[in-house]
């Protein structure tokens, strides 16, 4: 594994090993919920993960509110499988890129760019962090179009 240059840790092509979570999201409630937030089992590169959530991918609000945020004080850190649901209509070629932040609307760590068939292992340093904040946009691969309106998922995501 690739030694991080901040506090994201990337692993393309192996899913992600979650066995310590705590909490999953799926299981929480949104404190922010501005994209449509879905829970439930999602299949990502033919992978199932039952206890997953997913939101639209339509960029950043007008207010720089996330797409979608959670309580996650007292947790270190976040876990996830991020990708495209192999169910997704019309996303060949699209490239969906996620950003994590904190309650303050910061960074957390790096912006995580996915497409369909090609998810991403998520590991967050969430130290410190009372609202885990994400917020994905859409990109047409050869085009560099804006694309939205379709999900992105975060498979068996949660916090411990």
């Amino acid at each position: 594994s690739p030694s991080p240059t901040s506090s994201t840790v990337v692993t393309a092509g192996s899913p992600a090993q979650v066995t310590s979570v705590a909490h999953y999201l799926s299981n929480e409630s949104a404190t922010v919920d501005n994209d449509n937030l879905g829970t439930g089992p999602q299949v990502i590169s033919t992978r199932s993960y039952p206890n997953s959530i997913e939101f639209y991918c339509n960029g950043p609000t007008g207010n720089g509110a996330p797409g979608e945020a959670f309580d996650v004080a007292g947790s270190s850190t976040f876990t996830a499988e991020l990708g495209l649901p192999d169910n997704s209509d019309d996303v060949t070629g699209v490239v969906a890129t996620v950003t994590f932040s904190n309650e303050a609307g910061q960074q957390v760590g790096q912006q995580v760019q996915v497409s369909l068939g090609h998810p991403v292992s998520v590991r967050l340093n969430i130290s410190g962090v009372t609202q885990l904040g994400m917020t994905c946009s859409g990109e047409h691969q050869q085009t560099s179009q804006p694309v939205d309106g379709f999900d992105v998922a975060l498979g068996n995501g949660g916090v411990s």
